[in-house]
């Protein structure tokens, strides 16, 4: 492109639209991609703030389970010298379950090392060896 091409070019196109085209946007205007970016970008934030928050709960309903397990840990010592297995199994229900939902996590729910090896004891003795082999594998 030669000068006298650019100053014809100059003269044709209004002073008003190359001022326009000079300054840049202001900053409080937004593009739409933008706003886009932020909304997705809050939308994952919230997400995120949920699975944590779930995760806190399934945390404290596993330490309210432990502790309630550790009351009851004498009980479960008496009917495990007995051999009574059905009764055991009853007594397991609730941490058959929260161990079921902390092997989906990959962990393993395990507050006392004496009621987890009662638990494994009786998993073995009542034919549960699936449950048996997921916690042996984390083990």
């Amino acid at each position: 492109m030669n000068v006298a091409h650019a100053q014809k070019c100059a003269r044709t196109v209004p002073s008003t639209i190359l001022n326009v085209l000079a300054k840049p946007p202001a900053k409080s205007k937004r593009f739409p991609w933008e706003k886009k970016s932020r909304l997705a970008r809050s939308r994952r934030h919230k997400e995120y703030f949920n699975e944590c928050w779930e995760y806190v709960e399934f945390c404290g309903e596993r330490m309210n389970l432990g502790v309630s397990y550790e009351k009851q840990k004498d009980y479960i010592k008496n009917l495990y010298k007995n051999e009574d297995y059905m009764t055991l199994e009853k007594v397991f229900r609730p941490y058959f379950k929260m161990m079921q939902k902390s092997l989906q996590k990959n962990e393993l729910f395990a507050e006392d090392e004496e009621i987890l090896d009662i638990y494994i004891d009786v998993l073995e003795k009542t034919g549960k060896t699936v449950q048996r082999g997921k916690i042996g594998m984390l083990i």
